[in-house]
């Protein structure tokens, strides 16, 4: 049986993601943990909002699961496809290759929208 993946699972919510106030689905907040912040130099304090229904294009901040060190991750890093594998890099982290079959991108975050003005 397959998951839904158009609404957040329980497990997101406890991971810190929670439905947008904007009141679209498919939108959510989350707020990072604070080595993503420290490591993605953005305020520790202030929510990203997540798109759901965006795929990922080379450049894009994105919130991906993968299996890392023998668990699962949940991670937000800068997105890159070229020749068949995927990159998540942040500026002072080690970058992680993956193929795109290897990770799920739970969502794009949307850089314009910083969310303060989306805090409930």
């Amino acid at each position: 049986m397959t998951r839904d993946r158009s609404s957040p699972s329980p497990e997101q919510v406890l991971l810190g993601s929670r439905p947008c106030p904007c009141g679209h689905p498919r939108h959510v907040l989350l707020h990072p943990t604070p080595d993503d912040a420290r490591v993605l130099d953005l305020p520790a304090d202030q929510p990203l909002h997540v798109d759901r229904s965006r795929r990922p294009s080379t450049g894009d901040l994105v919130w991906v699961e993968i299996v890392r060190r023998g668990s699962t991750q949940r991670l937000v890093r800068r997105y890159a496809l070229d020749a068949g594998l995927v990159t998540l890099s942040a500026p002072g982290a080690l970058a992680i290759m993956r193929r795109p079959t290897e990770l799920l991108v739970l969502g794009v975050v949307d850089e314009a929208r910083r969310c303060s003005s989306f805090l409930a």
